[in-house]
């Protein structure tokens, strides 16, 4: 069978061709219709494939990291990297393709390698995705450098596991950060725990988060007991409650209290003391507040003894005719028999 169209075969002809062959009468089997179809219908196929691949390589290249195929091996073999892998490992993908400088394995930290491989297995076998950080050796030889890596097996229908494919981006100044907090957390601790007065931080509603060595050993309740309880109950005496609720509300709202009152012990017995207190500010905005209390019962007491002193020799101290005299005591005058002088 035969129909009317281009005469001749295989030289990539065009529909606007066929149909010009077909006005001038020519002639071709069915398979050379067929061949020609085909040609004309894979041109426009091509030029979208690698209309696609440039597109899936741009969105590649922006990404925040780099993607990876890869063997199920020790070496995690490399069949594939995106070109962000230079700018995480200092290395070149075409380095690590089929372990031809080293291998991905190469560059994760020693005492790491064990545990991303065990992660790894143990997600395989269960089919699901891993996500895991570790440190790498880049490639100028530092080993602070930190990824953070998300991934899963590609298996066939039977079941059979082709290869890994997953995503790897760079976390190192995310870690720092971490790092530099948990170094900032130390010191705190260390500060609010050696420090000799007594500390209590609480959220602004008065609930108490934490409280130091010093507040456990003045006040007497262990660190589990104060904790969640609200810190004028605990320490303030009823009638100092209205002042501790005040002040709460003061430091919750951003001011600084510092006054000299009186708290209570677990044991009901009072203590005088020195109290600080302010709110911890996180982004310009009141977090929690902290108490300081500091026992000044020694020094209330003398005070009040060197008074009761005072007025007893004021007492038994009368001017007599033509002397004129007075006491002191550290700088201070006690009494005196000189009339003032108005």
């Amino acid at each position: 069978m035969h129909k009317t169209v281009a005469s001749t075969v295989g030289q990539g002809l065009t529909w606007p061709n066929v149909v010009w062959k077909l006005v001038r009468g020519a002639t071709m089997t069915d398979k050379e219709i067929r061949s020609d179809e085909a040609a004309v219908v894979q041109r426009p196929s091509e030029e979208a494939l690698r209309d696609s691949e440039k597109r899936y390589r741009t969105m590649i290249g922006n990404l925040p990291g780099f993607v990876y195929r890869c063997q199920n091996d020790r070496d995690w073999t490399m069949s594939f990297m995106s070109d962000g892998c230079r700018d995480i490992t200092g290395y070149a993908p075409e380095d690590f393709l089929h372990n031809k400088k080293l291998a991905f394995n190469d560059i994760i930290r020693q005492d790491y390698r064990e545990r991303v491989w065990l992660n790894i297995q143990n997600c395989v076998q269960q089919k699901k995705a891993f996500e895991h950080e570790y440190p790498i050796v880049v490639a100028s030889g530092e080993t602070d450098h930190w990824v953070w890596e998300r991934g899963r097996g590609i298996f066939s229908d039977a079941g059979q596991l082709f290869y890994i494919e997953g995503f790897i981006s760079d976390i190192t100044d995310r870690k720092r950060a971490e790092e530099e907090i948990q170094r900032e957390r130390a010191f705190f601790d260390r500060l609010v725990e050696s420090a000799p007065e007594s500390i209590a931080i609480a959220d602004t509603q008065g609930r108490i988060l934490r409280v130091n060595a010093e507040f456990v050993r003045m006040f007497g309740y262990g660190a589990d007991e104060a904790v969640g309880q609200c810190l004028d109950d605990l320490v303030a005496p009823p009638a100092r409650q209205e002042e501790a609720r005040a002040i709460t509300r003061s430091t919750s709202q951003g001011e600084k209290i510092l006054l000299e009152t009186v708290r209570r012990r677990k044991d009901g017995t009072l203590v005088d003391v020195s109290l600080i207190g302010a709110s911890i500010l996180v982004a310009g905005k009141p977090e929690a507040v902290y108490a300081i209390y500091r026992d000044i019962t020694e020094r209330k007491a003398s005070g009040r003894s060197t008074e009761r002193k005072r007025r007893s020799i004021s007492c038994n101290f009368r001017p007599s005719c033509g002397w004129c005299c007075s006491i002191e005591y550290k700088n201070r005058t006690l009494c005196s028999n000189q009339p003032k002088v108005l």
